[in-house]
């Protein structure tokens, strides 16, 4: 029988030996030869490994991606927390140094003669005794300060006269007087000095009632203790 075989094989030729082989074994393929389905399969798989290396860079790239924008989120929403705590710090701050306004309480006695006593002396002078300013520039002035009188010393006509804003108050700090026996302006050297609007009328003899004299005698004497 081997023989019978080996006289079959030599009659074949090399061509029809391989579809012999091919129907005995389907994975026979000569001379290295790779199948058409083989090599679908590699192209497949080679296709899928591409398909998921480029998914993959995707994924990373989109990845990558959102985490730059978290980050640039992160960064800005820390960026306005901190905003927030410096204004808050800033509020805590200008509410700390906040300092209410003291507020002074100033005592102010009551006086109902007042409106009394400056309308005698203002309808009685008419104007400034020493300036002869106008009475809308002037003021009802006390000789003897009210601080130092009793009330009916306060409410008396004479012991007050008309004078104009500027002349009282050199007048109630003792800057100028009246000299009782002769009843004319004296200064002080001060006022002198730094060219006070008494010195218009320095040594000027004034018109006035001698029921004032006892006022004024009280004021020139405390106008020489300070002077």
């Amino acid at each position: 029988m081997s023989g019978f075989f080996s006289f079959v094989d030599k009659l074949l030729s090399g061509e029809e030996k391989q579809e012999l082989r091919k129907e005995d074994d389907p994975t026979f393929n000569p001379e290295g030869e790779v199948s058409s389905e083989s090599e679908d399969l590699e192209y497949n798989s080679d296709v899928s490994d591409e398909s998921v290396d480029s998914d993959s860079s995707e994924i990373n790239e989109s990845e990558s991606d959102s985490y730059s924008v978290y980050n640039e989120v992160s960064e800005v929403s820390e960026v306005s927390d901190n905003d927030d705590d410096n204004d808050d710090d800033n509020d805590d701050d200008s509410s700390n140094n906040f300092e209410e306004p003291e507020k002074k309480y100033v005592w102010k006695e009551a006086r109902p003669y007042q409106d009394n006593f400056r309308n005698a002396i203002f309808c009685r002078d008419r104007c400034c005794i020493v300036s002869n300013a106008h009475l809308d520039e002037c003021q009802a002035c006390h000789i003897k300060p009210a601080a130092y009188c009793t009330y009916s010393e306060k409410c008396d006509p004479n012991n007050g006269f008309t004078l104009s804003a500027s002349l009282h108050t050199l007048f109630d700090k003792f800057k100028w007087s009246i000299e009782p026996s002769t009843l004319s302006v004296v200064v002080t050297k001060e006022a002198i000095d730094n060219n006070y609007s008494i010195l218009d009328y320095a040594n000027k003899k004034l018109n006035i009632s001698v029921n004032h004299l006892p006022y004024i005698e009280w004021h020139y004497n405390e106008f020489k203790k300070r002077n």
